[in-house]
């Protein structure tokens, strides 16, 4: 912080019994972007339920105990993992709260169809169903996007050789025409 402020106070900070900070993994570009390595503490801030200012934020230093890379950039870049428990007491004020469950199934292709079974059965204004094609809806885009433009240019690199190959026949007849002709 360049900005010359004092840095957060520490009175802020929810003191831990012992002395050990709970733990947090980081997404390696996120690490990169913080300048944060295994073993540094990173002071994470839940700025509450709203933006209107009613609850007060809440502050929490975790340890980094590692970085993982999920090969997918929108991971690594806006990722973090604390143990369930530690969110619970951190977000939820040591409620038995979750926010959100994921579902594996054996074909990832029946997602829609168990949605639509699970808006049927559950309240629809109480949870929010999303299933892996919108949630990576920005993700299949950008490949259908780059799909388009590949296929426009390779089309272009195909007719401009055929055109080449096409000019170069011509001009090879054009020239050998009178030898073509004793023929």
């Amino acid at each position: 912080d360049d900005s010359g402020d004092e840095p957060w106070p520490d009175e802020v900070v929810a003191a831990e019994d012992d002395g050990v900070l709970p733990t947090i993994f980081l997404g390696a570009t996120l690490a990169r972007k913080l300048e944060l390595a295994v073993g540094d503490a990173v002071m994470l801030v839940d700025p509450g339920a709203s933006m209107d200012h009613a609850a007060a934020p809440q502050f929490r230093r975790y340890r980094v105990a590692g970085v993982f890379r999920a090969g997918f950039q929108e991971y690594d870049s806006q990722l973090a993992y604390v143990h369930i428990r530690e969110l619970q007491y951190f977000k939820y004020r040591g409620k038995d709260t979750v926010s959100g469950i994921d579902l594996r199934l054996r074909d990832l292709y029946d997602a829609p169809e168990v949605a639509d079974r699970l808006r049927e059965t559950i309240d629809g204004n109480e949870y929010t169903i999303l299933e892996w094609q919108k949630l990576n809806a920005n993700l299949f885009q950008s490949i259908r996007t780059q799909k388009t433009i590949l296929t426009i240019i390779i089309g272009l690199v195909a007719m401009v050789a055929g055109f080449n190959v096409l000019t170069a026949i011509w001009t090879m007849v054009m020239r050998r025409s009178a030898e073509i002709a004793i023929l």
